[in-house]
């Protein structure tokens, strides 16, 4: 017992250090990163000690909390804030789909559920990990490069993945360069705003929902 405590004592003390050398050239802290970089100080001690690998250690997320505790660090908030959605809204639209469907006598197959999101694809998360006596966090620039992305899926889960539409602002993006897009696993459009137009839906619905159905 009293080894196990030392390696312990060591494995946290090592991790700190670490850690600290991180926050001075990168502003967020995140837990996997922590979790991460203790798995590796853990494998590096067993080769110190001359013990072999082992993966018995995977630094979970009750490793995490209790190292966090053990140091006093919490988490901060960099920006933004939480919405709240209409609640009572949504309770009473989903009791009166439910009669719909009965009603229409559908089935989990011919129920599908469509939505399109916003995705800023650099944007950096808004929390980080910090000792106690910090009272905040400074943060950089938000980054706003957004593509839309348009998901859909039937409510049984067999009509999925192909369906997912990225829509970007540029026609032919760098990215894509020697690359063949029907074999990507996106339908990708683009339009000036890198937004969802009637258009833009009206298409994917006839050119690749539908003949998808119908295969299935």
């Amino acid at each position: 017992m009293k080894e196990f405590l030392s390696q312990v004592s060591k494995l946290d003390s090592y991790t700190r250090k670490a850690l600290n050398k991180i926050v001075k050239v990168a502003l967020l802290l995140l837990g996997p990163i922590v979790q991460a970089k203790a798995r590796e100080l853990h494998k590096k001690l067993l080769v110190k000690r001359g013990g072999e690998n082992s993966e018995s250690f995977t630094a979970s997320d009750g490793w995490l909390w209790r190292f966090s505790k053990r140091h006093g660090i919490r988490q901060l908030l960099l920006q933004g804030e939480k919405l709240s959605a209409d609640r009572p809204a949504a309770e009473a639209f989903v009791v009166s789909f439910q009669d719909f469907i009965e009603t229409e006598h559908y089935t989990l197959h011919q129920v599908f559920n469509c939505d399109e999101s916003g995705l800023y694809f650099k944007l950096m998360p808004e929390k980080t990990l910090a000792s106690s006596f910090e009272k905040s966090a400074d943060g950089r620039k938000t980054q706003k490069e957004r593509v839309t992305i348009n998901a859909c899926a039937n409510a049984s889960g067999s009509i999925k993945l192909p369906l997912l539409q990225l829509i970007g602002k540029a026609r032919n993006p760098c990215c894509f360069k020697n690359i063949v897009r029907d074999q990507l696993p996106v339908i990708y459009t683009s339009q000036k705003n890198g937004w969802m137009t009637a258009s833009i839906f009206s298409d994917w619905f006839h050119n690749s929902f539908v003949p998808l159905c119908k295969r299935s």
